[in-house]
């Protein structure tokens, strides 16, 4: 199991996802200059974290906060995350069908963030959101994973229980992926 994680102390991240039980990290970066080149005690991949719109290819894995329909069209890349933040609206779960579609031909994931349930005013409200996005996703065949987006070593939570959570939301067993 993969920690996506949303790292500033990358060593003390390591170091508990390994007490946790992943296998791996997921390194999330908001400037290609920071990516991560140290010796952890967990293999690791770097990736880039941009908000919204993608304007051009990239030649290394980047993973869009809340893509618009635009940026699904033109660009690949490794999923989409914190949709339900993006929603302009009370009802709106920051997916719809349009998106989907294009999301499940395309192959990349929705990525739903444990850190944005974990620090959210309103956890109803999100977690309802996420539950519609669920549904929107296994309808159209959408990729489904979740990511922890911790930015600190107390963030970090146990595989199982965070799977838990999901599988209450609505995901099957098999969906509750990390």
């Amino acid at each position: 199991m993969r920690a996506v994680v949303m790292p500033g102390n990358e060593k003390e991240l390591s170091d508990m996802a390994k007490n946790l039980g992943y296998s791996s990290l997921l390194l999330l970066y908001e400037k290609k200059e920071s990516f991560c080149n140290a010796k952890l005690s967990l293999p690791y991949e770097n990736s880039l974290l941009l908000s919204k719109t993608a304007q051009k290819e990239y030649s290394f894995n980047v993973v869009l906060k809340g893509a618009d329909r635009p940026s699904i069209e033109r660009s690949k890349f490794l999923g989409v995350v914190d949709s339900e933040i993006f929603s302009e609206s009370y009802r709106k779960s920051g997916l719809e069908q349009v998106k989907c579609a294009l999301l499940g031909k395309k192959g990349i994931s929705v990525l739903f963030s444990f850190s944005t349930l974990l620090h959210a005013q309103d956890r109803g409200l999100i977690m309802g959101k996420m539950s519609q996005n669920i549904r929107l996703c296994r309808k159209y065949r959408v990729p489904m994973r979740i990511a922890l987006m911790a930015k600190s070593p107390l963030e970090l939570r146990a595989p199982k229980d965070v799977q838990s959570l999901f599988i209450l939301l609505g995901m099957h067993p098999k969906e509750a992926v990390l």
